[in-house]
């Protein structure tokens, strides 16, 4: 808990911060807003799956049977 009460040692270091923070919020919101997912696939490669949500469900439910 200590690492996220660290201040920041300088303004552009600050701004970056404040900026990729409302950046991830943003996309938050438009994944909410849209009804999409956002998931990393399997492999090892970083590939993300962005898509939407009700898709995903029967996609993914066709894979458990």
């Amino acid at each position: 808990m200590e690492m996220f009460s660290t201040i920041i040692p300088s303004k552009s270091m600050y701004e970056r911060a404040h900026y990729e923070q409302q950046l991830i919020e943003k996309i938050q919101n438009d994944l909410k807003r849209f009804d999409l997912i956002l998931r990393r696939t399997h492999d090892q490669q970083n590939v993300f799956y962005l898509g939407d949500r009700k898709s995903f469900e029967i996609v993914s439910n066709q894979f458990m049977l």
